[in-house]
């Protein structure tokens, strides 16, 4: 019995310590995708005017649209090579991504509430 109590312990430790977190943005990013999820991710910077701009906002979103999507912020500081990756010219920009993870469609520059919540009405999201 000791050692059936034993295996199932290590089993449980073993699968409790191979459970992927995200270590990156990226791999968050990536992992977001494949959650069934809308994603919004803010790209922008802590000195950018309209970066700073849309942080009421995203956060408004976030709140009215609680498990409805979600939002990851990279910033263009910390995640250089990413910001290539996903070909930025301008910030902020926001990348929209469909419940499949496919992108759905991209904004350059400041985003107001309304404007945001028109591209989720069109990705199928309402918020009421």
């Amino acid at each position: 019995m000791k050692k059936i109590f034993c295996a199932v312990l290590l089993l449980i430790l073993i699968t409790a310590c191979s459970s992927k977190t995200p270590k990156t943005v990226e791999e968050q990013i990536e992992l977001s995708k494949k959650s069934g999820r809308i994603l919004l991710v803010q790209i922008g910077n802590d000195v950018c005017g309209p970066c700073i701009e849309m942080k009421p906002t995203l956060q408004r979103v976030q709140e009215d649209y609680q498990d409805k999507i979600q939002i990851i912020y990279v910033d263009t500081v910390k995640e250089p090579e990413l910001i290539k990756k996903y070909g930025i010219q301008k910030i902020p920009t926001q990348i929209f991504y469909d419940k499949k993870g496919k992108e759905f469609g991209r904004n350059e520059g400041h985003y107001s509430y309304p404007e945001i919540a028109f591209v989720l009405k069109d990705m199928g999201i309402k918020l009421f």
